[in-house]
């Protein structure tokens, strides 16, 4: 929820799972919008995304088809 992700001091905050731990990586191409997307809409996007990665040569075929095949089983 909106407030999960707010924390006291009522800073926006990305990665913090059930305020136990937080996240420990990189977050890249971080999109805020103004609505809800629906499942469709992410599935679309991350789509899109594979194949200008796989267009672009920041991906092998093999892990296209792959990411592709994971989405499927969603």
């Amino acid at each position: 929820t909106v407030n999960e992700i707010f924390n006291s001091s009522g800073d926006f905050e990305f990665g913090r799972a059930y305020h136990l731990r937080r996240f420990t990586g990189l977050l890249d191409d971080i999109h805020i919008y103004n609505t809800a997307l629906s499942s469709s809409q992410i599935k679309q996007n991350y789509i899109a995304g594979l194949n200008s990665m796989l267009a672009n040569g920041n991906i092998s075929k093999d892990e296209y088809n792959q990411r592709i095949s994971d989405l499927a089983k969603d």
